[in-house]
């Protein structure tokens, strides 16, 4: 069964290809000169790690781990527009 579209409404295309936003802690925002950066759309932690070493190339002699929507992954993962990433070094304390 189909049910036709109100009479009146315009198409309204959606838009994608939303930023990724990354946000640097400790040594990382030092190095960037910067707390958040915002990336176009790169598809895994790979990718966008790429392109932030490519822009911080100091920054390879770090270790940091990253986090995607606030969770902390392990290895290449998925990244979909929109949404946000942490690069987070280790600090001190306890």
């Amino acid at each position: 069964m189909s049910v036709p579209a109100p009479t009146g409404l315009k198409h309204i295309e959606i838009l994608s290809d939303m930023p990724v936003t990354v946000y640097y802690h400790g040594i990382l925002a030092d190095i960037a000169h910067r707390f958040d950066d915002e990336y176009d759309p790169v598809g895994s932690t790979e990718n966008l790690l790429k392109q932030f070493y490519e822009k911080y190339p100091a920054a390879k002699q770090y270790v940091f781990r990253v986090a995607v929507n606030n969770r902390i992954i392990s290895g290449n993962s998925p990244v979909s527009d929109g949404d946000t990433i942490d690069l987070i070094p280790p600090f001190p304390g306890g």
